[in-house]
């Protein structure tokens, strides 16, 4: 209309002015749009975290179970900072439990995996209950300069007696012998009043005249007598019997030619028995089976540990000192491996008569 001269410059110039007017209108529009829809975005985001915020208001537990102890109480202001606040301690299964035991560094290294275990807790005092060992812990405990090592035992408490907390008197069955001699553990503390209290060396004078009045049965001079009962339990053949015997007379040689006037403990003699003993019936072992196996190796431990004691026998009438060859020990029995023989009567205290 312009170009066709139908329209003045000042209607054309205001037509125009009017046309950007609105597209920048619409622009402004359309960006207050945008910061609308951003806004209800944070909104949307604020309300999300409000509702996150809600859920984290409603504490659930990670597992079914029993509930032990609380310690908050309901309506408790709960923080969560550097260290998550212990709210309640539960028990999953009660029905299957653990006692941590503290063991002594002299008896740890007898302890392994798979165990048997025996406890008794005071609430139960008659009662009687079984466990297995699952893991030996090296975190040790220093309390009064006597080293702990935690011991791991499962335990079975399908009835429900056992309750989290109790104090239980615990043994570990570390070894096992049937059908075996043995004496009271008094007799092995027991000395005459008139007999002085024995030196290092006395020890040894005594030991070998225990040995000469040993007497029948399995003396503590007779070696070969354990063995020949443990060839017996094994089953072996007469030439399986032949090599053991072999193995074992070489290895005795072996030491007494090793001895060489040294002067060596009891403990490091016996030690050194053991493991020439068992170098020795190497050859043998590897024909045995599994079972046999583990019977052999139980006795070559149970040789390693064994130790001699002096006891006294009553024999007419009178205390005679004797040097027996000891194993296996409990709290009421040790085990006799070779000195004295069944039906003796060894003394294991006496009684001062009334003035």
């Amino acid at each position: 209309m312009f170009e066709r001269k139908l329209i003045s410059r000042s209607e054309y110039d205001a037509a125009l002015s009017a046309r950007d007017q609105a597209l920048a209108r619409l622009a402004s529009a359309r960006a207050g749009i945008k910061v609308a829809q951003s806004q209800v975005a944070q909104r949307r985001a604020a309300v999300q975290n409000a509702e996150l915020d809600v859920q984290y208001t409603v504490i659930r537990a990670p597992v079914d179970g029993v509930v032990l102890s609380r310690t908050v109480e309901p309506g408790q202001t709960v923080a969560a900072s550097f260290q998550t606040p212990v709210l309640f301690s539960i028990a999953e299964d009660l029905s299957q439990m653990q006692i941590d035991l503290n063991i002594d560094e002299a008896d740890v290294g007898q302890v392994r995996e798979g165990l048997p275990v025996r406890f008794t807790v005071d609430a139960f005092a008659g009662r009687e209950y079984q466990g297995t060992v699952r893991q030996v812990r090296l975190a040790a405990t220093n309390t009064a300069n006597v080293i702990t090592y935690p011991v791991v035992v499962n335990v079975t408490n399908a009835d429900g007696s056992l309750l989290p907390g109790m104090t239980a008197n615990a043994e570990v069955l570390v070894a096992n012998r049937e059908d075996v001699l043995r004496l009271a553990n008094g007799a092995l503390r027991y000395r005459p009043s008139d007999v002085p209290a024995p030196t290092a060396g006395g020890t040894g004078q005594g030991g070998g005249a225990g040995n000469g009045a040993a007497g029948g049965g399995r003396a503590a001079g007779n070696p070969m007598a354990q063995w020949d009962e443990l060839a017996e339990r094994l089953q072996l053949s007469e030439a399986q019997r032949g090599q053991l015997r072999a193995a074992l007379m070489a290895s005795f040689q072996a030491m007494r030619g090793q001895a060489g006037g040294a002067v060596v403990s009891e403990e490091q003699r016996r030690r050194r028995m053991a493991e020439a003993i068992a170098t020795a019936l190497q050859p043998l072992r590897a024909q045995l089976s599994a079972e046999q196996q583990q019977l052999l190796d139980a006795e070559l431990a149970l040789q390693a540990n064994a130790r001699r004691v002096t006891v006294y026998v009553l024999r007419d009438g009178k205390p005679e000192p004797v040097s027996v060859r000891v194993g296996l020990s409990d709290t009421s029995f040790t085990e006799v491996l070779a000195g004295v023989k069944e039906g003796e009567q060894v003394i294991i205290g006496e009684q001062r008569p009334t003035p």
